[in-house]
């Protein structure tokens, strides 16, 4: 049975072990080198402070999975999150990425976000079937924007807007 929590200090090295399988799988992150612990927790400690949601998929003792949507420094942007996440390659496809997801999602609704936004490379057929599902949709691509081992990788920016924005109506800006 797999659980979703908010991570805590006892998840860190298990959130890691899964961030560092991940990262060998290239080209799917950007990391080129594995993460250390203190770099985890560096990173972590000040979105845990705010309050962000951070989630982690635990079956038993093990992390499987995490899903982090963080604010964004910018203050033109507060209302804003980044979306990174994971799950383990042998625990793909079977609906935890979608359950770890919504979580997250809710929870950056509930604490007062407007939109999620993420980056994903557009060969990861998996998770953008995943995030097309739950009502993300494209917003561009970004030609050559990764450098890995010398090989230049697109990303595909993706968002989507809180439940109660997305019938919203604004003004449109024309081109001139």
């Amino acid at each position: 049975m797999c659980n979703i929590e908010p991570i805590e200090a006892k998840h860190y090295e298990g959130t890691l072990r899964v961030m560092n399988a991940i990262y060998r799988e290239k080209p799917f992150f950007s990391q080129n080198d594995k993460l250390s612990l203190e770099e985890l927790v560096d990173w972590l400690a000040p979105n845990q402070s705010c309050g962000f949601p951070l989630f982690v998929a635990v079956e038993g003792e093990n992390v499987i999975g995490w899903s982090f949507a963080y604010g964004i420094a910018d203050s033109s942007r507060a209302h804003c999150a980044s979306l990174w996440m994971g799950i383990s390659a042998d625990r793909r496809g079977l609906g935890l990425g979608r359950a770890l997801l919504q979580t997250t999602l809710d929870q950056a609704w509930k604490i007062g976000f407007w939109r999620v936004e993420l980056e994903v490379y557009p060969d990861n057929f998996q998770a953008i079937r995943l995030y097309r599902s739950l009502g993300f949709v494209e917003e561009g691509m970004k030609p050559m924007a990764h450098l890995i081992n010398g090989t230049p990788l697109d990303l595909m920016g993706m968002g989507i807007l809180a439940p109660t924005l997305r019938k919203a109506t604004r003004p449109v800006l024309q081109a001139v």
